[in-house]
This record gives C-alpha cells, structure tokens and sequence, in this order.
C-alpha cells in the first residue's frame, strides 16, 4: 500500500505532456483533472485523408459531366448527329429553334401547307405514313416506327369514338383509324396519357440526334397540352384531328 501511494503522489513523471490525475497536494480538485493526453490514432488521419479524396473525386466527376453533357449536346455535335436528308426540310437554328417553341401557344399550331398534303389520299400519294399515336400524316423521314409500334403493342388502347359519349356510342373500327381514313375521333384519356409519353420520347429522340423534329411534337403548345392532360387521373374524351405535319432539322 505504501508503494501504491508514492507511485501517485511522487510527482509528474517524467514523460512530457502526461499529468497526474490527482495533480494538486490539497486533493480538491481530484477527478476535475485533465485526463492524459493521448495521441489519437493514426486510422482517425487516414480517414480524414480518404474523405477528401472523396470529396476530389466526386467534384471533379461533376466537372467532367458536366463537359460531357456540354460536349454532346452542343449544336456541332448534334448537327453531326443528324441524318443527311434533311436537305429538303425547314431548318432552325437554336435562336429560331427557341423562339419557334416559345412562340407557339396552341397545341395545333403548325405550318401548313405540309408536303402530305390536307387529305389522305394526298398525303398516300405524296408517300407519306399515318400515325395512329398522333393522329397525324409524316413525311417517311421523321415517322417514327418504332414508337408506332410500340403504340400498337400497348392493350386497351385502340378505342376511337364517333363523339364524346363513349359509353354505348359508336365505335369506329380499328382497321379504319390505322389506315388514316378517319379525319376525327374521340379517345379516351388512357390513349392520350401514351400518345403524350411518346411524343416526349419522339422530342428527347430528336434532340439526341436520333430522329428529326416534326412541326407538332416540337411546339410549346403542345408540351402544354400533355402536361395539362398528364396531371388528370379522369378527363373527358379528347378529340383528335387529322394532321398534315412536316419534318424540321436543326
């Protein structure tokens, strides 16, 4: 007991910057006492060093896709993007592009004459192809198959109607909607929901290069009117017109 007690009341030690925990003769302060400083562990500095890098490469991943995004979407890169026959279409420079899309308020407001015409049996002669998706006649070179396709593959989608009382009223057959024989109809707010879905992704296509523009998809009323018609979860039946559109190149 008595070496116990030298060893704690002997002094400081000789080890610099250790204290005792009882450092006074009076004994009051007692436990107040600083504890023993410590080094902290050499794992807490690799941390800290692992966090900045983080931090580094996260900046500077934002950084190089933000340059990428730039890069490809810049108006070189996407004219390169385009397919060559787009000689014979409108084209729109950005300024004409932004101020085309900004001007339009209706969701029909589109630039006629169209190369198909303002009939269907124009517009078969001319060599253009009916979309039921949209309602509308293309030129061949900005009809996009494949979204029609994707359209005629969705289920109980295919209803047009003669007016806007669907319910027990008559029904036009669908064989004479997908030929384009039918001017107006009436459908149901599912097949709108799809007809706006694809027409965005018809947009984000042409934008990426992938597809030309059509003087419908592209105007601001329409992004208006699906937006409108995509916040309803009921809507009363739309009315589709046929369409006589044309393709525009950037």
């Amino acid at each position: 007991m008595f070496a116990l007690s030298n060893t704690f009341f002997s002094g400081p030690k000789s080890n610099a910057g250790y204290e005792p925990v009882l450092g006074s003769d009076d004994g009051k302060r007692g436990d107040l006492e600083e504890q023993p400083h410590m080094e902290p562990p050499i794992y807490h500095n690799r941390l800290k060093t692992y966090s900045t890098l983080t931090k580094l490469l996260a900046a500077a991943c934002i950084v190089l896709s933000s340059i990428l995004i730039l890069l490809v979407t810049s108006p070189w890169v996407l004219k390169s993007q385009r397919p060559n026959t787009t000689s014979r279409f409108p084209s729109l420079h950005s300024h004409q592009l932004q101020s085309f899309f900004l001007s339009s308020t209706t969701p029909w407001n589109y630039s006629n004459p169209s190369p198909c015409g303002s009939s269907p049996t124009e517009a078969r002669l001319q060599g253009c192809k009916w979309s039921a998706a949209t309602f509308a006649w293309y030129p061949s070179e900005c009809y996009d198959s494949e979204l029609e396709n994707e359209f005629l593959q969705a289920e109980n989608i295919q209803h047009w109607y003669a007016t806007d009382s669907l319910a027990g009223g008559e029904e036009y057959s669908p064989a004479a909607v997908l030929r384009g024989d039918i001017l107006i109809a009436y459908m149901p707010m599912a097949y709108h929901k799809l007809h706006c879905v694809l027409a965005g992704k018809k947009l984000y296509r042409a934008l990426m290069g992938e597809a030309l523009f059509d003087n419908y998809v592209l105007t601001k009323g329409h992004l208006e009117h699906c937006g409108h018609f995509m916040l309803w979860e009921d809507h009363p039946p739309v009315k589709g017109e046929a369409k006589y559109l044309d393709c525009v190149a950037m």
